[in-house]
């Protein structure tokens, strides 16, 4: 899984914007990202 997060900059980049967007948020952050990881893996 971490794999796929380093083959993906989209997703860094994502991940980045939303940690400087909103620090305060990152369980949240992560379980949206986690979310949007799984949706695009399953779509895919």
């Amino acid at each position: 899984f971490l794999n796929y997060l380093r083959q993906s900059p989209r997703l860094i980049q994502v991940k980045n914007f939303n940690l400087e967007e909103d620090e305060n948020g990152n369980l949240l952050i992560a379980m949206k990202l986690s979310t949007y990881v799984f949706s695009r893996v399953e779509t895919n």
